[in-house]
């Protein structure tokens, strides 16, 4: 997994992207899957994320894959939106980040 406060050209302006932290690369060992790892890297990746007093968390998927947006709902991200266009295509999700 990478965090950064990049926002990949699929955000737009209106997305406020300087109060997100992205995450990117999330990849988990198939040996390892159903074991909650996943889960424990995004919740990880949220915490740094209020350090840096960020207030969301976002991420990127392909848009056609149902299955790993299904996943992101279920680890509390909402669909912001599917988008298409000349930085490209994916579903775009953020999960609010509780700032300490």
């Amino acid at each position: 997994m990478t965090l950064g406060e990049e926002a990949a050209s699929l955000w737009r302006p209106a997305h406020e992207p300087a109060a997100a932290l992205y995450v990117s690369h999330l990849a988990v060992d198939r040996a390892a899957a159903g074991h909650g790892v996943g889960a424990w890297l995004l919740d990880e990746a949220a915490e740094e994320a209020a350090r840096r007093g960020k207030r969301w968390l976002r991420l990127d998927a392909w848009k056609s894959n149902a299955r790993l947006h299904a996943y992101y709902r279920r680890s509390g991200f909402r669909l912001v939106r599917i988008a298409d266009g000349a930085g490209g295509s994916g579903a775009l999700f953020e999960r609010a980040v509780s700032l300490r």
